[in-house]
């Protein structure tokens, strides 16, 4: 009985495992199995709503989904992730976006992206605190952002990015050092 029961969780976590099903239930009396399930709707298309910035085919070459493959919830919330951190590095922080599952009938569904894209977050001024030995100029050589200037248009270092912020706190901690200063 223990060894049928472990077969039973076994053939559970397989059908699960395969991504079609919501809900797997399996019952055995005697010699007879009996297996419920309930499957996860497919998935019709892919929409993209509101943005500008990024492309739909941008977009769609960034998730792991694709049309008529299973709706996994999961990977619904990890492309909503994705995609907000691709805004994030674009210098968009105030950006919405909102999955939304427009079902049609239980068999398949139109997975919606709703996305309000909000204003780009550029460096108009970057102060130096508690500066003696140098200056803002020398500094601003050592740093990957630059401040935003009329004349650069096509440039993206004048774009806030955490990742490149917390690059140019390494890179002026290694001019400091380089430079005589080792606290």
């Amino acid at each position: 009985e223990g060894e049928e029961i472990e077969n039973v969780n076994d053939a559970t976590k397989a059908l699960y495992a395969t991504g079609y099903f919501e809900d797997v239930n399996i019952h055995q009396n005697e010699s007879i199995v009996e297996i419920d399930v309930k499957e996860r709707p497919i998935i019709r298309r892919i929409v993209f709503e509101g943005n500008k910035a990024i492309k739909d085919e941008t977009l769609q070459e960034e998730i792991k989904m694709k049309a008529g493959a299973p709706l996994a919830p999961h990977l619904v919330q990890e492309a909503r992730s994705h995609f907000l951190e691709m805004y994030r590095r674009m210098g968009k922080y105030d950006i919405t976006i909102t999955p939304k599952i427009i079902r049609h009938g239980t068999a398949s569904v139109d997975l919606v992206f709703e996305i309000q894209e909000g204003e780009t977050t550029n460096i108009e001024k970057i102060v130096f605190q508690g500066v003696k030995s140098f200056t803002t100029g020398q500094l601003e050589e050592h740093i990957l952002s630059k401040r935003k200037k009329w004349y650069r248009f096509f440039a993206s270092d004048d774009v806030f990015d955490n990742e490149r912020f917390l690059q140019d706190q390494h890179l002026l901690k290694k001019f400091y050092f380089n430079n005589g200063y080792l606290d």
